[in-house]
């Protein structure tokens, strides 16, 4: 994520291992955009305002009000999903800054 937006910030909760992900927006502290939560077999990938975005690929998934995620279960999947992930996480950005 930060190689795909250099200006975020981000920071790690070292009890539970999430890394949250922000640029002066919503969320904790006024500044998350997104949340990286790793599970023994598969990492999700939280837009904080997901049900906000445009998601022409279908990749999110989730019920929640406003928070949306993706699960990716192997490296391969994150290369094959690469482009339609670095898109959410820009439209992500664009949503906090409207």
């Amino acid at each position: 994520m930060v190689a795909s937006l250099p200006e975020l910030r981000y920071s790690v909760d070292q009890t539970d291992l999430t890394i949250g992900y922000g640029a002066r927006q919503w969320g904790y502290d006024g500044w998350g955009m997104a949340a990286d939560s790793p599970h023994r077999h598969w990492v999700n990938l939280y837009f904080l305002r997901g049900s906000s975005l445009d998601d022409s690929t279908g990749l999110l998934t989730g019920t929640g009000q406003r928070m949306r995620h993706v699960r990716l279960a192997s490296v391969e999947e994150l290369q094959a999903q690469r482009s339609a992930i670095e898109a959410l996480v820009h439209a992500a950005k664009a949503v906090g800054e409207s």
